[in-house]
């Protein structure tokens, strides 16, 4: 297909790259519609000139499924588990979130102790029976399944035998055929009980705000091929975003690290540590070479057992609001303003100080999109005065304050994907993208002492860009349990060239379709 449009829809703006073949043509940035992301979308595919009626290819990072687990927002899931161990969500790995903190908050799963169901059936280790699905165990189910969005099943050991779950999921099937069912093998085959719950549990959640929201986007582009960014950073079609809309947790994030690659290749530097400072949050994270997904990562305190970029992301964004915590201190984020009413400096309405309000108070900033959109640098002066009569300083020093403690919480960020990580930052340049990147790099670069900043043409596109440089891909896993003397190089070997035939087949039937 010869047109393709790039969109990256971020909290505060939606961006977006129309290229032409193999050229770049036209880029431009629209407000964001947190009710319906889809109709900003279609704003920007319009700005972009192309008729949202049209045949294009429409490659999209989204944060649909990031802010409904964020916001509370996401679909209601009933788990269904071995009896026994319907409390292993919330016991977790028993580790303190920060060490030292004297009243340690734990966030809870995110499902409802009273929709979890404990089944008496059970295989083990080895794959023997322990105990016999019944009927009488389902039909005793049914109250709590009936009333949710969607069903994660996750049992003992189905990562190696997944028999049980298949049974469940069709005995489900069949008495609820409307109801989504999601089983934990097919998201996550790996060992870890916990890690493999709550990995399903969110991949259940995500169900009904990611597939509602791609099947208002497909009514506002009802012929636009779409694909989307992965968490891992290669582009899937939305078919698989639908089956499984876990791996669009960091579909945001993963652009702008496609994106601060090519920036970085094109310079011939590839030891890089990426910023992104976008309206509503920052996103970091090291590149050396190819991105290399992990799968030990997370969403915030969730642990994720499938492929992800290693991307640390706060809530230290140009819209995070400035405020006072109990103890009387300043405190920036991770609440932001968003794109409406937004900083007080846009003029619309808001009259909460941000760090964009910092900025403009300073001089920093009189205009954002080239221009087209002026600031307003009074009003900004204006939202910041009562926070800096609290303090007891005037405007200029809150201002530089905000900042300040904006650069300390990215920098803190920095030092968790690069020192934590066994990566100096003193070998590092750092990549400077964002709305926001350029105002804040070069003081935090400083504080890591990374020794040269990239700043890449068009910051505010660059995640919209990374995404036409991204390539299709697709992981398979199996988890292997068997003393190392049994595996020999030639087993290995085999097990490997099965992973990848069966990862091929997939993509071509994509490709195909």
């Amino acid at each position: 297909m010869r047109r393709t449009v790039a969109v990256d829809t971020g909290g505060t703006f939606t961006d977006a790259v129309l290229m032409d073949g193999d050229v770049v043509v036209r880029r431009t940035k629209v407000p964001s519609r947190r009710d319906d992301p889809s109709a900003a979308i279609e704003a920007a595919v319009r700005a972009l000139g192309v008729d949202p009626q049209s045949e294009f290819a429409l490659r999209h990072g989204t944060t649909v499924g990031t802010n409904a687990l964020l916001e509370g927002r996401a679909g209601r899931v009933a788990l269904i588990t071995n009896a026994g161990f319907e409390d292993a969500l919330w016991l977790g790995r028993q580790a303190r979130p920060v060490l030292h903190a004297l009243h340690p908050e734990v966030v809870p799963p995110p499902l409802d102790r009273a929709d979890v169901v404990g089944l008496t059936l059970r295989v083990g280790a080895e794959g023997e029976r322990v105990e016999a699905l019944t009927d009488a165990a389902l039909d005793a189910a049914a109250p709590r399944l009936g009333a949710c969005d969607a069903v994660a099943i996750a049992l003992l050991h189905a990562y190696r035998f997944p028999d049980d779950e298949r049974r469940v999921a069709e005995a489900i099937a069949r008495r609820w055929p409307a109801l989504r069912v999601v089983c934990s093998h097919a998201v996550a085959p790996v060992e870890r009980e916990f890690e493999r719950t709550m990995t399903v549990v969110i991949d259940a959640a995500l169900a009904r705000p990611v597939s509602g929201y791609l099947a208002r986007l497909a009514e506002r582009l009802p012929r636009a091929q779409l694909s989307l960014m992965g968490s891992a950073g290669v582009l899937m079609p939305a078919d698989r975003a639908v089956a499984h809309p876990v791996h669009t947790a960091l579909s945001g994030p993963a652009g702008g690290v496609r994106g601060a690659l090519a920036v970085g290749r094109r310079n011939d530097l590839h030891a890089l540590l990426t910023l992104d400072v976008g309206g509503t949050s920052t996103d970091v994270a090291v590149l050396d070479g190819e991105p290399s997904p992990r799968d030990d990562g997370g969403f915030g305190a969730w642990p994720l057992r499938i492929p992800l970029l290693p991307v640390e992301t706060v809530g230290a964004g140009g819209g995070s609001l400035a405020t006072l915590d109990p103890g009387g201190g300043l405190r920036v984020g991770p609440e932001s303003a968003g794109a409406a009413p937004g900083p007080a400096c846009y003029a619309r309405g808001g009259r909460s100080p941000t760090v964009t309000d910092a900025h403009s108070a300073l001089g920093r900033l009189d205009s954002l999109l080239g221009g087209e959109m002026p600031l307003d640098g009074e009003r900004a002066h204006a939202a910041l005065e009562p926070l800096a009569a609290a303090l007891g300083q005037t405007v200029a020093e809150v201002a530089r304050a905000i900042i300040d403690t904006a650069d300390a919480t990215i920098a803190r960020a920095c030092r968790r994907v690069s020192l934590e990580r066994g990566h100096d930052p003193r070998a590092l340049t750092l990549v400077a993208f964002g709305g926001a990147g350029g105002l804040h790099a070069c003081a935090v670069a400083a504080e890591l002492g990374c020794p040269r900043v990239l700043f890449a043409a068009e910051p505010g596109l660059l995640s919209a860009d990374g995404m036409l440089d991204a390539p299709w891909g697709l992981t398979r896993t199996r988890s292997v349990a068997a003393p190392l003397d049994t595996l020999d190089a030639i087993t290995l070997t085999a097990m490997c060239v099965a992973l990848v035939e069966a990862a091929g087949t997939a993509l071509a039937r994509e490709a195909a379709a």
